[in-house]
């Protein structure tokens, strides 16, 4: 049984392919951090292999021993330092050259694919070119824009949305979390699952994300000068990407009163200064300003200039056509 949480349309599909034997050679995965890519991944790999009545049966040998990351015929590599570098995709080269050992599918894992290198990338190519036989890649990456259009079109690409809140409210619940924390975990989790789960066994994350809300609604009453002289401040922070993914929930939330769904908002204890950010802001700007976060995020894993990326962000708040250097 499918332990991911949320995407359930994606799990069918790739059950159907399973069983109809349409099983692709390389797979994309792609969405947002947190979202359950790697999760996912490491399920259908065990289910490509599972011996069970229903893949992934997570009992079977092959289930167990996938998920436990000891299968010899299932393996993964992440970025060293930020990047998948030419060595690593040389490895799996080797790796997916050889007839599996006791498995049906020799299956290569390559998590955040959009971080290797011009070299890597090219390499990767190659192999997704002419994969050998018995051999499934399996990729996942931010956003398929983020890649080489020729790998991006010798996958078959499923993107991963945001799980809802109510989903992820029932997993936490079903693992024991009692339901109103449930439900503040799953609103603040903004549909990243990865946070969600996290939050339950590090109860800091949730007074982070909650200091992260008062913090953005704090910029939003200060002026231009003020602006810069915080982002000077902000750009030196180590958690800064998670801020910004705070952020991004503020202005969905200011985005989503403007817009008079006030029931959505993921942040009810905050109700009054988000009203009165919608209507100093509008609708138009704080759908910009949730584009402009999302995209200020991409930014500093591409190792822009942070101080430019977080005053450029900060400044486009005060105009009324939001910050158009981030958007592209």
């Amino acid at each position: 049984m499918w332990q991911t949480i949320g995407h359930s349309w994606a799990i069918e599909q790739l059950t159907a392919s399973i069983a109809r034997g349409n099983v692709a050679r390389a797979s994309l995965f792609t969405g947002p951090e947190g979202i359950g890519k790697t999760t996912l991944a490491l399920e259908y790999a065990a289910a490509l292999n599972c011996v069970g009545e229903f893949p992934p049966c997570g009992q079977c040998p092959h289930c167990r021993r996938v998920l436990a990351g000891t299968h010899p015929d299932v393996f993964s590599i992440e970025p060293d330092n930020g990047t998948i570098k030419i060595g690593q995709i040389r490895q799996i080269q080797r790796e997916l050259s050889l007839t599996p050992y006791e498995a049906k599918w020799r299956v290569a894992i390559v998590s955040d694919v959009h971080t290797a290198s011009e070299e890597a990338a090219n390499a990767l190519l190659k192999t997704l070119e002419e994969p050998p036989a018995q051999a499934v890649l399996i990729l996942t990456a931010r956003e398929a824009g983020l890649l080489l259009p020729t790998v991006v079109s010798r996958c078959r690409v499923t993107t991963l949305q945001a799980v809802p809140a109510d989903v992820i409210a029932k997993a936490l619940e079903a693992r024991g979390v009692p339901a109103a924390t449930a439900g503040e975990i799953a609103r603040l989790a903004g549909g990243h699952v990865g946070w969600a789960l996290a939050a339950i066994t590090s109860p800091d994350l949730l007074q982070q994300r909650k200091a992260q809300v008062s913090e953005l609604l704090e910029l939003l009453e200060l002026d231009d000068a003020a602006l810069v002289a915080r982002a000077t401040e902000l750009a030196k922070r180590a958690d800064l990407p998670e801020v910004l993914r705070g952020w991004q929930l503020v202005w969905r939330d200011i985005m989503l009163m403007a817009a008079g769904c006030r029931e959505l908002i993921a942040n009810p204890g905050a109700i009054d200064a988000l009203e009165r950010q919608a209507s100093n802001k509008g609708l138009d700007l704080a759908r910009q300003a949730v584009a402009d976060t999302q995209k200020a995020a991409l930014y500093l894993e591409q190792n822009v200039n942070t101080q430019l990326v977080v005053e450029t962000l900060l400044l486009g708040w005060t105009k009324s056509s939001g910050a158009a250097s981030l958007r592209g």
